[in-house]
């Protein structure tokens, strides 16, 4: 808590990313980890290992975030970061938090513009992006919530992989290696709590931009380290090898 404290004490609205990593073979431990953008790897700030049962849960989430605001200044105000694995209740969460969110929007989910009476697909949104990050202005996502949010929509530069596995072969074989590389393939759709006077839209990508380094945080943690080797599954065992 000490140390939180005096990492994002002097900032007023930190960068902070929010994921989940699996942490054996076995798929059966996951952790989730807040942690602090920076100019190379993310700092961690404060993680939780769960089991199959309680992850990506929304009571795991309000506690996790909880514990998050009560290890922080009063008057700091961050920018949570997260992928398209977090939903719109997790929208709703930072906003009660206080806090603003930028987030990636993927899949089935529906949007209305302000304005229309006909909710779209949102990948019927992926045609508007362009090089340029362009603010689509206010939105209701999902029907079921019709939760109000700003989306911003920009189509990243392909970085130039080949769809190889890494032995070098052409065809992935595993569907979530087909899915992350389906996911890169498409432009980055983002809704955000940041007002265009606060943000404008390439501010918002850059900020999205930065989601990559607690990807290799995690990929640290899981190589450099060999957590994918440890061989436990319990799951206080794997909270002493996370000190």
């Amino acid at each position: 808590t000490r140390m939180t404290f005096l990492l994002v004490g002097q900032l007023s609205q930190p960068v902070l990313h929010v994921d989940w990593s699996d942490l054996d073979t076995f798929k059966g431990l996951f952790l989730i980890r807040a942690s602090l953008a920076t100019q190379g790897r993310s700092l961690t700030l404060y993680e939780q290992v769960h089991c199959l049962k309680t992850k990506e849960k929304p009571e795991t989430h309000r506690v996790f975030m909880n514990n998050l605001k009560s290890m922080r200044p009063e008057a700091c105000k961050p920018i949570i970061v997260t992928d398209a694995g977090f939903k719109t209740p997790w929208f709703k969460l930072i906003e009660r938090l206080g806090w603003d969110y930028v987030g990636r929007c993927r899949s089935n989910t529906h949007c209305l513009k302000s304005g229309t009476d006909t909710w779209l697909p949102i990948k019927r949104l992926y045609g508007l992006a362009t090089s340029n990050a362009k603010n689509l202005g206010k939105y209701l996502l999902a029907k079921s919530v019709g939760h109000s949010t700003r989306l911003v929509v920009y189509w990243r530069k392909a970085k130039g992989r080949k769809d190889k596995t890494v032995s070098g072969d052409r065809e992935r074989k595993s569907s979530q290696s087909r899915s992350c590389a389906e996911r890169e393939k498409e432009p980055w759709l983002l809704a955000t709590s940041l007002t265009q006077a606060a943000r404008n839209a390439k501010q918002v990508t850059t900020i999205y931009g930065t989601r990559m380094q607690i990807k290799e945080s995690f990929r640290d943690l899981k190589s450099g380290l060999n957590m994918n080797h440890s061989g436990t599954r319990n799951q206080k065992r794997f909270k002493v090898l996370l000190l």
